[in-house]
């Protein structure tokens, strides 16, 4: 196999493989982007001569000088090569034409013209040329350098692991002839309950946990990992009747002292912690979907401040005498509802709006790159927030039925149906298609599902029938496991991932016996045994 087909692979394999967390590694070291299309561009414009594309190319990713020596590297071969075919005639014009251009100085061309009457010519090969290119350019292109690139390429082709399922990543002095064995064991739950709970949602730190029972009650839990690595839970309330109808959305603020719920009453509540006080949202025409925290700009002495632009917004709000008693000065609220109408709130005053696609599901907003990403019944946009413009969209033909976004914000996985079900894996912000996962009994009924455990690689569901099935991200379109585990339907199926557990949340049933309501655990190496053996059917 070529280099140069070694490097197109290689970088293609770790995209589809999703092999985010060794990317992203790679391009906070090296401070570039991954691309493996314009290594596969350049391969391409050397074999077919085409110097003006490469000219077009070499203008977009690196400066002039660097321009030039690659611009040189390529057309001196062809020079030489076509000396060695006896095309003195074209030699001679590429030379006096485009060649020239690329010298250094008079002497280069006096030494490149000696060639014609040498008696032994010998071209690069289009590998070397290409190693000699990245190692000129590499960051600049978007590629990775070419002994980084074998030893990583080597280590993939080996079966080694470039990151553990269990962990978020592999120490720094890993060695490809060693396999990484983990001992880590994910935990499987049926808890039963006399209440249904249809949401479990954890803040970012994973401290705040918060759960709908009978769809309009709020359980609040505070959880930490002992040294032991035994999980302690501690309720802190409980807020029944939260909202008239059916709770939608759950989500944490950042700082963890405000919870905000979006129901189908056409309200959002954002609830205190410390001071137990609510603030009230209404406006929406139709049921509210979900809601986004937008932190506000800090002051140089560290307090929160609203900017100048929104001053004069600002002094309005306080000046009102309808001023609710909860001010949240760090952020502005977003919230959407079913209809599309994203509303902006500042201090419970709607202050914008925004119409976008209707049959909204969710919504999930990336402060650092200030991008918005609204996830409709067939439609994924992604918004840039400040100035409300639509930069990204794509249309699907499936309904999408539940989404999951990464933590990390490098992928989003969609649970759609036409015939079967489908798992669909794209990745942000372009929303480029990776992968696809797939469940071929169209029998099942799947509304949720639950992505995580440790990076996440897995995918995990439960049917109405009480079956839970997983795919493993890196692993095929097909599952790893499949087994019946409740009689019953499940309800939710939830990754805690501080306990390292799935639990599947279904209804009490007072009929089964202790044994059967018994913590089990299925070991890294009975997933290990799924994973290398995946079931057909």
């Amino acid at each position: 196999m070529k280099q140069q087909e070694k490097l197109q692979i290689f970088l293609q394999y770790l995209n589809n493989h999703g092999y985010y967390q060794t990317i992203q590694q790679l391009i906070q070291k090296a401070n570039f982007k991954i691309d493996s299309s314009i290594v596969a561009q350049i391969t391409t414009y050397i074999q077919n001569h085409d110097f003006d594309s490469l000219e077009q190319l070499f203008n977009t990713y690196v400066n002039q000088e660097k321009k030039k020596q690659c611009m040189f590297i390529i057309t001196q071969n062809y020079y030489i090569e076509l000396l060695s075919q006896q095309k003195i005639n074209e030699a001679v014009e590429l030379l006096r034409g485009r060649l020239q251009i690329y010298c250094l100085d008079d002497q280069q061309k006096h030494q490149l013209t000696n060639l014609i009457i040498e008696s032994e010519f010998q071209p690069l090969s289009y590998v070397e040329i290409i190693r000699q290119i990245l190692l000129l350019c590499h960051q600049e292109i978007g590629a990775l350098q070419p002994n980084r690139l074998v030893a990583l390429l080597h280590q993939a082709q080996a079966n080694q692991i470039l990151e553990c399922k269990n962990h978020y990543k592999l120490d720094s002095n890993y060695l490809i002839s060693n396999k990484h064995v983990c001992t880590q064991k994910l935990k499987k739950k049926i808890i039963r309950e006399q209440q249904i709970i249809s949401i479990v949602q954890f803040s970012d730190d994973l401290t705040l946990q918060v759960q709908v029972s009978d769809k309009v009650n709020l359980s609040i839990y505070q959880q930490q990992l002992q040294s032991n690595q035994d999980l302690q839970v501690f309720k802190l309330c409980t807020l029944n009747n939260h909202h008239q109808r059916e709770i939608l959305s759950v989500s944490i603020s950042p700082c963890n002292q405000y919870i905000g719920t979006t129901s189908k009453d056409r309200t959002a509540i954002i609830f205190d912690l410390l001071k137990n006080q609510q603030l009230v949202l209404s406006g929406h025409q139709s049921s509210i979907q979900d809601m986004i925290w937008v932190q506000q700009p800090f002051t140089q002495n560290g307090h929160n401040n609203i900017d100048q632009n929104h001053s004069k917004q600002e002094s309005r709000i306080f000046d009102n005498q309808n001023t609710p008693a909860l001010r949240l000065l760090q952020y502005k609220i977003w919230t959407i509802a079913n209809d599309g109408w994203l509303f902006e709130w500042d201090q419970g005053i709607k202050i914008d709006c925004l119409k976008t696609e209707e049959n909204i599901k969710k919504m999930h907003f990336n402060q650092n790159k200030d991008s918005l990403i609204i996830v409709s019944q067939y439609k994924i946009s992604v918004y840039l927030l400040s100035k409300k413009t639509l930069i990204q969209q794509l249309s699907l033909n499936d309904q999408i039925i539940d989404v999951k976004i990464e933590k990390t914000q490098a992928f989003l996985i969609i649970l759609s149906k036409n015939t079967n079900y489908q798992f669909t894996y794209y990745s942000l912000p372009n929303l480029e298609y990776v992968k696809q996962f797939i469940e071929h009994n169209s029998k099942l009924f799947i509304n949720q599902f639950d992505l995580g455990w440790h990076n996440n690689n897995l995918i995990v569901c439960g049917t109405d029938e009480g079956l839970t099935i997983m795919w493993h991200i890196q692993k095929g379109q097909l599952p790893f496991f499949r087994k019946q585990i409740h009689k019953g339907p499940i309800y939710l199926v939830s990754i805690d991932p501080l306990s390292f557990s799935i639990r599947y949340f279904v209804e009490q049933d007072s009929l089964l016996t202790q044994i059967q309501r018994n913590q089990t655990t299925f070991s890294s190496q009975q997933l290990y045994h799924h994973l290398n053996n995946t079931m057909q059917w």
